[in-house]
């Protein structure tokens, strides 16, 4: 796997693919559509700065989510409305997307920092992220149950595909591993 740091994410190096259709809405309120997203011609894989945990893993409509703090004038979030603007661009370049707007997964906590929301890749009910601690200079597999609330983390997410959803264009962070520091 190729990581990239995210403060070296330049953004005109990701493109989407021909989109496919995941939800027809009979009330003509629009298509909803999903595109492989591509980095240079691969996979989009990012290691954040170090960061805070804001909440524990929790669940929502059977999907695993977690929150990390994050400055609000911070790499990841100048990282993360940089990759929104690029998937507005590509989509409004197509006519039939030209009203689409971004609407993330960030909100605003105090003064200047914020949550970023991280999806956790599951296959069914497991949760699949790669927890793991620095010893001695080299990875070790920990138990989920050290990824709690407040700990301080390196995530390494991926970006996978982007969406639309009624004229909302969206995208996933998924933590695929997480690195947590004693």
């Amino acid at each position: 796997m190729s990581v990239i740091k995210a403060k070296s994410v330049a953004p005109e190096k990701i493109n989407v693919s021909s989109p496919k259709t995941i939800v027809e809405n009979h009330r003509k309120e629009g298509k909803s559509y999903t595109f492989n997203l591509t980095y240079d011609s691969g996979p989009l894989t990012i290691q954040l700065p170090r960061c805070q945990l804001f909440s524990g893993m929790y669940e929502s409509d059977g999907k695993c989510y977690c929150e990390i703090a994050i400055p609000t004038k911070g790499v990841t979030n100048e990282m993360y409305f940089r990759i929104a603007s690029r998937l507005e661009e590509l989509l409004i370049s197509e006519k039939r997307y030209e009203n689409v707007s971004f609407l993330g997964h960030v909100r605003k906590v105090i003064d200047d920092f914020s949550c970023l929301r991280l999806k956790m890749p599951q296959n069914r009910t497991k949760v699949i992220t790669e927890v793991v601690s620095i010893k001695d200079g080299s990875e070790e597999a920990i138990s989920i149950g050290k990824f709690i609330k407040g700990s301080t983390i390196i995530p390494i997410v991926s970006i996978e595909y982007a969406y639309v959803i009624n004229e909302t264009v969206g995208f996933n962070l998924l933590l695929k591993k997480v690195v947590v520091i004693d």
